[in-house]
């Protein structure tokens, strides 16, 4: 049966935020190498050869079984319940959840899950969406977990073992892979599997079993898309995407052939949530509400060789500006602070400054609309003044983009002093260099200043203002509470910190140590994570910000406009 979403290199890119994964997570494995096989749509007249299959080599799986096939495959039912495996919800009627009312919803998910209980009795069951859409309210009437995958072997689409087989060969440790127990030639492709991953060290485990193993407790109604430990980019031991649910609805997209995949986004698919996504295998793309007051959208991913163009319609017509703008997650490998989303017309490749790795395999983006996209990674290590981890990261990710060069070919300026001039230039930058409407007004900004185009954007935007008596003073050094009240403003991170001390936010009860004009902007950037009481910033600062330091805070600032959509 066909799925409406293709969805594993979405779940890729989000699995950072989709897997609550902890610290102590990796700490409860026992370095055993571990697979969850996982089938949808099923029983049918292919699951007995599919369970004596796994049976000879002694693995486990877990079905997510739809109800209404269930009265004429009872005897495959008892005999998946009886022999170890775990039975799954895959919905009464293969239904897509997020487009049914209360009612329907909670008729989809508790029917099948009484048919189940009544066979395996009263254990712990977990719930998969049809297509893999989700949203709150799906997630509140799941009776259980909510698992999606990291694998898609696109089985239903292929019906190719070979393909099959290298899908399920191409997994990892920690990996859920998708089939469906409907096909010969998805049951053809496991027989041939199941000896060779057992001559590679790995042990097929329940999705449940999976999860114990590695020392995660899974929660009602939260998602989990994998087990697998995630490489964490180098700046902190944390990654800024861990933890926590990807946010809003999902939205499953047609495969249309040809590499083309599209779904209609209308106001109801949101379902009250303030963002969507729509999955597809190339990108995942995620748009506000707001995009959607004007009338439905069509959202169309097609791949183009090693790039993806993400097209927002309406009406047919191609938008390049939405309200909200969209962000684009891509998947690949070996991506690192100096990698880049690059939007790609022409044949001209543009990196996205706001774009950042999630992990080693996923990246993410912002775009004001339309766009073709690519990822691509710089030459890094080319400083030769930024050896240091917490200055290198920082160096390649603004280097990369484009936001801010080195002081000469091979040195950076890592100690050098950042003016304002600097850091309105760099914002402007950002932005894509737009025009202001007139000029900066101040006295010491002079035309033809490398400065005074972005200065006029900054002031004219509220950005930036000057220091008194119609003066900018573009070539002062940059104090750090200057710097983080500038990028707080353009980041939307400031908060009320009237009568506020840390310790609502980190516990140790000291006061905000900043001037009180910029108390705003430190709560603001400090319960964000682009702030922390470790930084220079929060120990002096009425100090002089160097080009690293802020390199380092802008680099967080994007992270945390891509983590909070």
């Amino acid at each position: 049966m066909k799925k409406l979403a293709a969805f594993v290199l979405i779940l890729t890119v989000f699995a950072a935020m989709l897997a609550p994964l902890s610290a102590a997570a990796g700490s409860g494995s026992s370095g055993e190498k571990l697979i969850a096989l996982t089938f949808d749509d099923g029983p049918s007249v292919q699951t007995d050869r599919l369970l004596d299959a796994l049976a000879e080599y002694g693995a486990k799986a877990t079905f997510f079984v739809s109800g209404y096939r269930l009265d004429e495959y009872a005897d495959e039912l008892e005999r998946i319940a009886a022999e170890g495996h775990q039975l799954g919800n895959h919905t009464e009627n293969h239904k897509t959840l997020t487009k049914l009312s209360a009612s329907q919803l909670a008729l989809e998910v508790e029917t099948t899950l009484a048919r189940i209980k009544k066979t395996a009795g009263d254990t712990t069951y977990v719930l998969r969406p049809v297509g893999g859409a989700y949203n709150k309210a799906v997630c509140a009437a799941a009776k259980g977990p909510v698992i999606l995958w990291s694998v898609d072997t696109l089985d239903w689409k292929n019906r190719n073992a070979d393909s099959v087989y290298n899908k399920i060969m191409s997994a990892s440790d920690g990996d859920i892979v998708l089939m469906h127990d409907l096909y010969r030639t998805t049951v053809d492709a496991v027989c041939r599997a199941l000896p060779e991953l057992e001559r590679r060290g790995y042990t097929l485990v329940t999705v449940s079993e999976l999860f114990r193993r590695r020392g995660v407790t899974l929660e009602n109604g939260e998602v989990y898309s994998s087990a697998r430990a995630y490489p964490v980019l180098e700046e902190t031991a944390e990654s800024a995407y861990a933890g926590g649910r990807l946010p809003g609805a999902m939205l499953g997209a047609e495969d249309c052939g040809e590499d083309v995949y599209t779904a209609d986004v209308r106001a109801q698919d949101f379902a009250g949530e303030e963002t969507l996504t729509v999955s597809t295998p190339y990108a995942g793309v995620t748009l506000r509400r707001e995009a959607v007051e004007d009338g439905a959208l069509t959202v169309r991913v097609t791949r183009a060789g090693a790039d993806v163009d993400i097209a927002v319609m309406r009406d047919g017509e191609r938008l390049e500006s939405i309200p909200g703008g969209v962000t684009v997650g891509l998947a690949g490998k070996g991506f690192s602070a100096a990698s880049t989303v690059v939007t790609v017309q022409d044949g001209v490749r543009t990196p996205v400054a706001r774009s950042a790795a999630v992990s080693e395999s996923a990246m993410r983006a912002w775009l004001p609309g339309s766009a073709a996209v690519g990822v691509e990674t710089a030459a890094a290590g080319t400083f030769r003044d930024a050896g240091e981890p917490w200055a290198k990261n920082a160096v390649d990710f603004v280097s990369a983009r484009g936001l801010l060069a080195g002081v000469s070919q091979d040195m950076f300026g890592v100690y050098s002093g950042m003016t304002r001039g600097m850091l309105a230039t760099v914002l402007w930058r950002m932005e894509g260099k737009p025009t202001a409407s007139g000029k900066a007004g101040f006295s010491d900004v002079k035309a033809g200043q490398y400065y005074a185009e972005a200065i006029a954007w900054a002031a004219e935007r509220g950005i930036v203002s000057g220091v008194g008596n119609g003066k900018f003073a573009p070539e002062s050094a940059l104090t750090r509470e200057q710097a983080v009240t500038i990028l707080a403003r353009v980041f939307g991170l400031t908060a009320d910190a009237e009568g506020l001390s840390v310790d609502g936010l980190s516990g140790n009860g000291q006061k905000l140590p900043c001037a009180d004009w910029a108390a705003d902007a430190y709560a603001g950037a400090l319960g964000a994570g682009v702030l922390r009481e470790t930084d220079a910033a929060w120990a002096r600062p009425a100090g002089a910000i160097s080009r690293t330091e802020a390199a380092v805070l802008l680099k967080r600032c994007i992270e945390a406009s891509l983590r909070n959509l």
